[in-house]
């Protein structure tokens, strides 16, 4: 096996960065534009199957599935242990190990560590049985649990192929289990077999499938199934913690409205929320993309390279300003006409979107604080955020409903944002100015991208 190279603790943020020229912003809009196919793509997959479970299984079966995705997202946030981040971080410049040691490094821990809640509940369950809500029953339970360890995996391998350029394979990962759930949910459309037990295992097996697919690529890379808590693990697990603080704050600050709403609401109305969520987060496809890319440039490269943030943050957050009027709009027409019993979700999703179009800021600084090795600076105004929607929250739901969820919802990301944007400017010469407001210079770059769309799209995968 070919020999580590490995940093302290206490170099991450001070260990010397490469020498390569900054990426230039035509260059980057050109990569991340395949990112963002895939994400078009997922963002279809997402929008077809929340309708095709809001149609099949009604508010009833569409809050039903919602929670049972809460909960594996949930766990997938808390169980990834930032592994996924840590490996784009280790694979820039002067940050190599061998592509086996590093896979074996994802596989194994991603499989021991997603099972450790089945584990841990089954010896339990005399006892958690009878706390769980009437609005889950056990088999969903334990369903969701079981999608765990594949969801895990796939995060956590795909950023693996992300570090190592490898877009279409990072780009397949994420698509994977919503087109292969789409397919499913059709055949039932199609046998008009609309049962909500049917749609739960289509989930939890495309959900499976993408894990099948992760680790047979982490095999390819030469992972093997023994565990290895030196070298590689070791170091990830030391980065990645304080990433995984921040991720694990951003992830419940975005779930803290839902998980109030179904606490306090009947699942009815969660299922009613849950399709505004949905559609007013398709519009983070964007921020998704671009993100993806400048992690890998930010951790590959100098500090020249990020420079490239303003560029991005600001031309994200005025796109998908555009894109949220023109939702608005859509939704406004389509869901009244196609799900007329989700008619509230239309202003429920009018109150979201403002959200969702600051949120766009805070996900571009994340990346570039992670791609730096400052991942703790995504965790703070991620956790003061959480703390301030968790107390409104419980005051505002149970008096307004779904609609003061969405208020509070929104008004943490703005606060979210402008606590990121104040910790970016710090570290930053780059003004305020530069990260928000669009210049014309940025319908240039935007026009040498639709004349050569495809020129420069590849990240250097590593042979």
């Amino acid at each position: 096996m070919a020999a580590q190279q490995r940093i302290s603790p206490a170099q991450i943020e001070t260990a010397p960065r490469a020498t390569s020229p900054a990426v230039s912003p035509t260059v980057f809009v050109r990569q991340s534009l395949s990112v963002f196919l895939a994400q078009v793509l997922l963002l279809g997959f997402g929008i077809l199957n929340n309708f095709l479970v809001a149609d099949l299984g009604g508010p009833d079966g569409k809050g039903s599935i919602y929670l049972m995705q809460l909960i594996s997202g949930i766990g997938l946030i808390f169980l990834n242990l930032g592994l996924g981040p840590a490996s784009v971080f280790y694979q820039g410049e002067n940050r190599r190990y061998s592509p086996p040691h590093m896979a074996t490094g994802i596989l194994s821990p991603s499989l021991l560590v997603g099972f450790l809640p089945m584990i841990v509940l089954a010896p339990a369950w005399h006892w958690v049985a009878p706390l769980l809500p009437r609005k889950l029953s056990a088999p969903h339970l334990w369903l969701a649990l079981a999608a765990i360890p594949a969801l895990t995996l796939t995060w956590n391998a795909s950023h693996v192929l992300l570090g190592r350029g490898d877009l279409r394979w990072f780009n397949l990962l994420r698509v994977l289990p919503g087109a292969l759930f789409f397919v499913g949910l059709l055949g039932l459309l199609v046998e008009q077999s609309a049962s909500v037990g049917w749609m739960v295992m289509l989930w939890l097996a495309s959900v499976l499938s993408a894990g099948v697919v992760s680790a047979r690529r982490m095999r390819r890379l030469g992972a093997g199934w023994a565990f290895r808590w030196q070298g590689y693990l070791r170091d990830a697990v030391r980065f990645g913690w304080r990433s995984h603080l921040g991720a694990v704050a951003q992830y419940l600050q975005h779930r803290v409205d839902v998980v109030l709403v179904g606490f306090f609401l009947p699942v009815g109305e969660l299922g009613i929320y849950s399709l505004a969520v949905s559609l007013a987060e398709a519009l983070w496809h964007v921020p998704h993309a671009v993100a993806t890319v400048l992690l890998a440039h930010v951790s590959r490269s100098s500090e020249r390279s990020a420079r490239a943030t303003p560029f991005v943050c600001r031309t994200t957050l005025a796109i998908t300003a555009v894109l949220a009027v023109s939702l608005a709009a859509l939704a406004a027409w389509v869901i009244p006409h196609v799900l007329p019993a989700f008619d509230r979700s239309v202003r429920v999703l009018h109150w979201l979107l403002p959200g969702g179009v600051a949120a766009s800021v805070f996900k571009v600084l994340a990346s570039d604080f992670i791609g730096r090795g400052r991942p703790l600076r995504t965790f703070f105004p991620a956790l003061t955020t959480l703390g301030l929607c968790a107390v409104a929250g419980w005051w505002v739901i149970p008096h307004f409903g779904i609609l003061g969820a969405a208020a509070v919802a929104t008004a943490g990301y703005l606060l979210n944002s402008a606590l990121s944007l104040a910790s970016y400017v710090r570290i930053s010469p780059m003004p305020l100015r530069d990260l928000i407001v669009p210049r014309g210079s940025d319908l240039n770059v935007m026009a040498d991208v639709w004349r050569a769309p495809w020129s420069g799209t590849s990240l250097g995968a590593k042979p």
